[in-house]
């Protein structure tokens, strides 16, 4: 039976519990009581049940109190709860009754001011504390309070009563905690009007009210949170984003200025704001339209343009960049002991950096300071203009290459000199009129162009190496193609929304093409001119550039973010991270799928499965051997944000009986069809496997590749892995060894392990289809080491990705890696089908 119509049985089966909100208890001995009534309006006895939280969340055990019919309770918190642990906190009331009412009452024990208020029925995210008085007679205070498990993000904004807004402050707080400040020291406001209102916006339902204090408390005021409705211009996630911007400002104080645009690329909504000032100099703001300049974001520009040509059947990015460019233009850029490779390299390789080639801007460092050497040329002759043929002399004298072509990842502008070259040669116009003809003007960005080149469209944010203004920098030129464009915020979005939603390109399996990527060196992946990040949030895919400009697609929130923080000395990656923050959780709600759990009888045997249906490639997960569908958790909310999922329980496993059945591969992948096929989960499936798991996916891709679209093994088992780790670690081996005590399906599946490798063997090739093999880099044995590697072996094209921060439960310790890996198949596979 389905599990939602179990929770409908559990809900008929109860009563339904209401709930009432007491946000502030204070029992500070000789200063302040808390009463508490609590009235009961109804012909029979009620049960309550009162719980106590204290400041971080954590609780005590309920009581339960019996008010009867048409009565009502009073009494000071201290004394209705004689077991409390903490002198402030906050109470949570439920019922069975929903007419249970109450009030609240504080009292300043030495002075007597004292004030009420009713207690709060049901939270909200968007609150208003209409009047708050601050003098020198008055001073106001409040208490916020987070009644659910998650985590909120909060916004506080203070206004004064023409409006206008005199501080604003974002904030987190746990779940099931609270908060109370003084308004100045919430707000962070250097002088309060005598009287404001504060609206607080949340991605999770909170509760509020506030106090406003005569001098010497001799007289309170009791200020309740309104829910209200906020106009579009003032949405929750308008104002989440707006305060986070304004404070991850304040956070840096090295950056002039912050932009940040926010869009969907399956939604409607976009979000466009700037902080900060475009010209420190003459204290002009930061406006949302200007110009940012956007460095190594151009280069995905550049690589989309080289992809279109390639559709348009004016070049393949396989052919070699001598067919293209003079033996004069490529001749000693590319020396590597003693050899020149300049005719050996190809677009590909240049595209996704791994030619070989040096890099001109930042290899150098002659003198040793820190400074590579042609940063200190630019910024010595800050009024020089680079032409690419100056570019590529220098580079030629100076720059050293790093191996041969083809050889690993280096990242390096000299390859996008040449690339913007072939550019122009092919389409016989100058790059800037390329860029305008393929790609800003099909896209009407209106606003973007080729710095020092054409005419500027926009007004330029003023842009900082440090304290240094380069703006007026006319050696910036050097930056071309690998780094030339300025564009805005707006413009951006719309261009990875093309990009990313597949209108810009004429097939799908370019976009695949684009992205199929290698491992960079900084800890994520290197598509064809696009970055592919993994990260605790999950997958980011974009580009960053050195004058602090971002463009990233989000993709487990649908969410493209771009913007700058116009200063070079920046943590981009880390700045893009805490902007995104509020989309998690405003987005969480409705962008989460819904995963519906069921129990599938198939072989006679009912079999626990969780799943998220769908069109397209099902990605199936298969767990390890001793471990449930649970083991998937993070990765399957993840996945599911793009594709559908299927996972389940092996017999003997979570929630799937054993009947002592055979455990080989070919009897397990059997038990899987027929579970797919009752299910009505229909082929072709991306197969994902960790551990055994991992062998058992494998006899499946062999066995009926035509069923399979790709392949991810998480840590997977080897089908030789036994003798292997037998001569590795002989105690592995002994008769009656470490897993005799283990649950009976376990052991039949290690028991069977062999003949399930043998299986394996036996099957056939390893069919032509997208293989990621990931392995956990902690602890990692030299055996298990060269066992990943023959695994990754198994076809040419296959990605090996080795994460130092994973143990043997890849899945749990860095989900996204995983994810990441699994949306990079998903995409090869679907460029194929």
């Amino acid at each position: 039976m389905r599990i939602f119509i179990l929770f409908l049985w559990a809900f008929w089966a109860h009563a339904q519990t209401y709930q009432i909100y007491l946000p502030h208890f204070t029992s500070k001995a000789g200063q302040w009581q808390t009463t508490l009534s609590l009235v009961n309006p109804t012909l029979i006895t009620q049960a309550v049940s009162v719980q106590a939280f204290d400041m971080q969340g954590q609780s005590q055990e309920p009581i339960t109190i019996f008010i009867p019919p048409n009565g009502a309770m009073t009494g000071w918190v201290a004394d209705l709860l004689p077991n409390l642990a903490f002198e402030r906190g906050w109470l949570s009331i439920r019922s069975d009754s929903a007419h249970i009412l109450g009030t609240v009452q504080f009292t300043e024990t030495q002075a007597h001011g004292s004030t009420t208020l009713p207690l709060s029925a049901a939270p909200a995210q968007d609150l208003l504390l209409a009047r708050l008085q601050t003098s020198e007679d008055w001073q106001s205070g409040l208490s916020i309070v987070n009644p659910g498990g998650d985590v909120a993000h909060i916004s506080a904004v203070l206004r004064n009563q023409s409006g206008a807004i005199v501080s604003s402050q974002l904030f987190e707080l746990a779940g099931y905690a609270k908060r109370v400040d003084m308004l100045q020291a919430l707000t962070n406001a250097e002088e309060l009007p005598a009287e404001t209102s504060l609206q607080l916006h949340s991605d999770r339902p909170i509760l509020a009210f506030g106090l406003s204090f005569a001098t010497g408390n001799t007289q309170i005021v009791a200020v309740p949170a309104h829910p209200f409705e906020p106009g579009t211009e003032a949405s929750s996630l308008n104002t989440l984003l707006k305060v986070n911007l304004a404070q991850e400002l304040k956070k840096n104080p090295t950056f002039p200025s912050l932009y940040l645009g926010v869009a969907q690329t399956q939604g409607n909504y976009q979000f466009y704001a700037a902080d900060g000032l475009q010209n420190p100099q003459t204290a002009v703001a930061a406006m949302p339209e200007d110009g940012l300049r956007l460095a190594s974001v151009t280069k995905t520009f550049t690589a989309a343009l080289i992809l279109r040509l390639q559709e348009e059947g004016l070049l393949n990015i396989e052919q070699n960049v001598a067919d293209f460019l003079s033996p004069e233009t490529l001749t000693g850029l590319h020396e590597f002991q003693g050899v020149d490779y300049g005719n050996q390299i190809t677009i590909h390789q240049l595209l996704n950096h791994t030619s070989g080639l040096g890099d001109h801007f930042f290899d150098g460092d002659e003198n040793h300071n820190g400074t590579p050497d042609l940063i200190e040329i630019l910024l010595s002759e800050p009024n020089t203009f680079w032409t690419p043929q100056m570019v590529l002399d220098y580079a030629r004298n100076f720059t050293q290459s790093v191996g041969v072509p083809g050889s690993g990842f280096h990242y390096t502008d000299l390859g996008y000199v040449l690339l913007g070259l072939i550019i122009e040669q092919i389409t016989h116009t100058s790059l800037t009129e390329a860029y305008h003809d393929w790609i800003l003007d099909p896209l009407e960005m209106d606003h973007t162009w080729m710095e020092f080149r054409e005419t500027p469209r926009s007004v330029l944010a003023h842009t900082f190496i440090g304290e240094l203004d380069i703006s007026e920098f006319t050696s910036v030129s050097s930056d071309w193609a690998g780094g030339g464009l300025v564009s805005t915020a707006s413009d951006l979005c719309r261009f990875l929304k093309a990009l990313l939603s597949g209108t810009f390109f004429k097939s799908d399996a370019t976009l695949a093409q684009m992205l199929n990527s290698v491992e960079s060196d900084s800890l994520g992946y290197y598509g064809l001119g696009i970055e592919i990040l993994p990260t605790e949030y999950g997958t980011f895919i974009g580009h960053t550039g050195f004058s602090g400009a971002f463009m990233f697609y989000w993709v487990e929130r649908d969410a493209v973010l771009a913007g700058s923080t116009n200063q070079t000395e920046a943590n981009i990656e880390q700045v893009v991270i805490q902007l995104a923050k509020p989309l998690a959780g405003f987005w969480r709600e409705t962008q989460t799928p819904v995963l519906e759990q069921d129990t599938v009888l198939a072989h006679n045997i009912p079999f626990g499965t969780i799943s998220r249906s769908g069109e397209g490639v099902t990605v199936v997960f298969e767990s390890g051997s001793g471990s449930s569908k649970e083991a998937w958790s993070p990765v399957l909310r993840q996945v599911a944000d793009w594709a559908p999922v299927f996972a389940y329980d092996r017999a003997g496993l979570g929630d799937t009986p054993f009947f002592g059945q055979e455990r080989t591969a070919s009897v397990v992948v059997e038990e899987l069809r027929a579970l797919l096929a009752q299910a009505q989960v229909k082929p072709p499936y991306l197969l994902v496997g960790h551990s055994m798991g991992g062998l058992f996916m494998n006899y499946f891709a062999r066995t009926y590749p035509q069923e399979v679209a790709g392949l991810v093994l998480v840590d997977a088992s080897h089908p030789l892995q036994i003798e292997a780790q037998c001569a590795a670690q002989p105690e592995f081996c002994l008769p009656d060894g470490w897993w005799a005590d283990l649950p009976e399906p376990v052991r039949s599946e290690i028991r069977d392990f062999e003949r399930s490798g043998q299986q394996v063997l036996a099957a056939g090739a390893f069919p032509v289809i997208p293989l990621s093999v990931i392995t956990a880099g902690q602890d990692l044995q030299p055996f298990w080491a060269t066992l990943q590697e023959d695994l990754a072996n198994m076809t040419d094209s296959a990605r090996h990705v080795t994460d130092p921060k994973s143990g043997h439960f890849v899945q749990a310790d860095n989900p996204s890696v995983v994810s990441a890996e699994i949306y990079r198949v998903l995409q090869k596979a679907q460029a194929i089908q």
